[in-house]
């Protein structure tokens, strides 16, 4: 990991620039809008030339505590809608891109509780609201709910989805934007909590994103908790999903939660490895939920390739390297911003093309034993993804 940052922080030497455009964005933070320099960048990368949309603050006189800079990557795929023939229930759906439009957060200092750490206030962790009235604009949630407040649609919801993203995310694009889209693509009625805390986890200060984890756990279950107690939502409605760090967070919530509240399921996609060999007070286990599934794409690189669910599974062998992540591959596809990345990628685009295609990954079950020979029964199946279920 600590070699795979080293080589990711390189791949950020600007080469050239170009095609510069202003414009103005409001941000949590400074009261003030924050005018950005929008440039079309060229980085060099294992002697690739390779693209991006770079987004960097004008105004270089601001507090370092409120400086960051953002990539954009890649170029976002329309959705499309197919026929699905597997159910008579859904037959039209629509299907999310594979792989579509990313981006990274860059922050001179972290922000958190160590000494030289910025410190950290009410808008670095925001709960943004999408529903089927709702997909573009989110409405923010308090963590504490108010005695006002537009709450209808996650009232009415039949199940609320809690996404929690990983490390150097932003959540209007990647995996937080995917997730959220294939939901709200789906005829049942779902109200999509996206937990954005990108201030905390932005590059390259992933240990100090590790130790955040509490805060943003935290706030978590005191919105649970609050909510549940107002009515407002019913805890066994809820489906918590976290990919990488952010399946660690979903791990320390349902351990968090006061005695009598369990969370009805966690999804785990690729629990993050780095920080959490040795941990256990924040390490996702199977008692944080009444189910607890997991998905292993990049096992014993960025992800955790222990079994830490009701059931857990292993596409491809749930190693580094997954099919299409090679660097000439990659390269071919204008791809090459998720070389590092793509295998603990993979978790998340499984995760979303089944929320769309439910019966696409079917599993059958596997005991390995410690020398790795694995004796499977073809007859005890099951589904990765959203119609995952355990005996």
């Amino acid at each position: 990991m600590i070699l795979s940052l080293i080589l990711l922080r390189f791949f950020f030497v600007l080469l050239a620039s170009e095609n510069s455009a202003a414009f103005v964005k409001k941000t949590p933070g400074p009261s003030k809008p924050v005018q950005f320099q929008s440039n079309k960048v060229d980085f060099g990368l294992f002697g690739y030339q390779l693209e991006a949309i770079e987004y960097k603050q004008v105004d270089t006189d601001i507090d370092i505590c409120d400086q960051f800079t953002i990539y954009k990557f890649g170029v976002p795929q329309p959705f499309y809608t197919v026929e699905n023939p597997r159910t008579e229930e859904q037959p039209i759906i629509t299907k999310p891109p594979f792989i579509g439009e990313t981006g990274i957060k860059v922050r001179p200092k972290p922000k958190g509780k160590c000494v030289s750490c910025c410190p950290t206030g009410p808008a670095d962790i925001q709960l943004q609201l999408f529903s089927k009235f709702q997909r573009e604009t989110p409405v923010l949630l308090p963590p504490v709910k108010e005695k006002t407040g537009n709450y209808e649609n996650l009232k009415r919801a039949s199940t609320i989805i809690i996404y929690i993203h990983g490390f150097m995310e932003i959540t209007d694009l990647g995996s937080a934007n995917n997730i959220k889209n294939a939901y709200l693509s789906r005829a049942d009625d779902y109200a999509v909590i996206i937990v954005d805390w990108s201030e905390l986890v932005s590059f390259p200060w992933y240990f100090q994103a590790v130790n955040n984890i509490e805060s943003v756990a935290k706030l978590l279950v005191t919105f649970l908790e609050t909510y549940t107690d107002a009515g407002t939502i019913n805890i066994g409605n809820i489906h918590m999903i976290g990919f990488s760090l952010g399946a660690h967070v979903a791990g320390h919530v349902g351990q968090l939660l006061r005695k009598g509240l369990k969370i009805r399921r966690i999804t785990a996609l690729d629990p993050a490895l780095p920080g959490f060999k040795s941990e256990k007070k924040r390490k996702l286990s199977k008692s944080a939920a009444e189910f607890v599934d997991v998905i292993h794409t990049d096992g014993g690189n960025f992800g955790n390739i222990e079994a830490v669910g009701h059931v857990d599974f292993y596409p491809n062998g749930g190693t580094f390297r997954q099919p299409g992540c090679s660097r000439t591959f990659l390269a071919k596809t204008g791809k090459l911003y998720d070389l590092f990345s793509c295998s603990h990628n993979r978790a998340h685009k499984f995760f979303v093309n089944s929320i769309i295609s439910p019966y696409d990954f079917p599993a059958v079950k596997c005991l390995i034993a410690r020398n790795q020979t694995k004796v499977c029964n073809e007859s005890d199946t099951a589904y990765m993804g959203i119609a995952a279920y355990f005996k």
